[in-house]
């Protein structure tokens, strides 16, 4: 039918069935500079949003045959492909009006909330030279959007050697996850520095992060690089939209005693799949109540 109508030059069809057979239809969708692709059955491709949105950002425009209800997102529109009817998978919030509206409103949202927090951030860069030795903040690079690497700042509330130290930490803890490394009672820790990281307060400096367009307010939680390192294929798909200051995981980790990647990487595209600003303003009045009650924070 495709091939019949000469609105369309049809490019040919591939059956894929594993993840090595995936990334060579991606690499020759992106050599033949193919618009559109239509999926006859969604449930076959392995780590469909990864596949998904390594479609989305070449610009591939992407239907799928209504044969399951169930697809990638809820997102999504009828549209006929020729005499088709089809399923098209709207972006994520990497392109596009969603992207530009939420930029702004972080722009606009990190400049209100740094002019009216100066006098905190003086009180408490006061608190941590008097409490101990060393620069008021601590700089460490991690993984932003599509990989890019940024500096993430943070008000320091460990010792100066607490990066070089960590190691023999991790080995002293039972820990269920290789990554997001996080331990109650860490010796590092200084006397100011447990109060800012129990209200959240060590994280106020990632503002100006928000503000340069390093992250958002709200979206995936950036990782150091040493658990990035840890991370499988299917969890790259994270680092497809701004990171955030705060998110899904952060307003739900009050009920999640253990940091599996998996759970987390679920929350985010859960985040991916239904953003609205709506949500986004949701999460944050979450984040304040959960900053409040002191859930999950160490």
């Amino acid at each position: 039918m495709l091939d019949s109508d000469r609105r369309y030059d049809f490019a040919g069809w591939v059956d894929i069935t594993t993840i090595n057979e995936r990334d060579s239809v991606l690499q020759d969708i992106y050599r033949s500079k193919v618009s559109d692709v239509l999926i006859y059955s969604w449930e076959g491709i392995t780590s469909q949003p990864l596949f998904y949105i390594k479609l989305k950002n070449a610009g591939v425009n992407i239907h799928v045959l209504p044969t399951a209800l169930q697809v990638v997102e809820q997102k999504i529109k009828l549209r006929f492909l020729g005499s088709i009817p089809t399923f098209e998978l709207s972006s994520y919030l990497t392109i596009g009006g969603d992207f530009l509206i939420k930029r702004c409103f972080d722009f606009i949202f990190a400049i209100a909330l740094i002019l009216l927090l100066i006098p905190a951030y003086l009180l408490i860069a006061l608190l941590i030279a008097i409490d101990s030795s060393g620069s008021i903040f601590y700089k460490q690079n991690r993984m932003g959007l599509h990989g890019k690497t940024f500096q993430i700042w943070k008000f320091r509330t460990m010792k100066t050697d607490a990066d070089r130290s960590q190691k023999s930490v991790e080995f002293s803890h039972q820990w269920k996850d290789g990554a997001l490394f996080q331990t109650k009672n860490d010796p590092r820790i200084t006397r100011i520095g447990k109060f800012l990281r129990r209200y959240s307060l060590d994280e106020l400096p990632q503002l100006f992060n928000v503000v340069r367009g390093e992250m958002s307010l709200v979206g995936p939680r950036p990782v150091p690089n040493s658990d990035v390192e840890k991370f499988a294929d299917r969890h790259f798909i994270r680092y497809q939209v701004l990171p955030g200051m705060t998110g899904l995981w952060q307003v739900s980790r009050s009920n999640t005693d253990d940091y599996e990647i998996d759970k987390v990487v679920n929350l985010d595209v859960k985040y991916m799949e239904n953003w609205s600003l709506g949500l986004d303003i949701q999460i944050l009045l979450k984040t304040i109540a959960v900053v409040l009650g002191r859930k999950g924070a160490y």
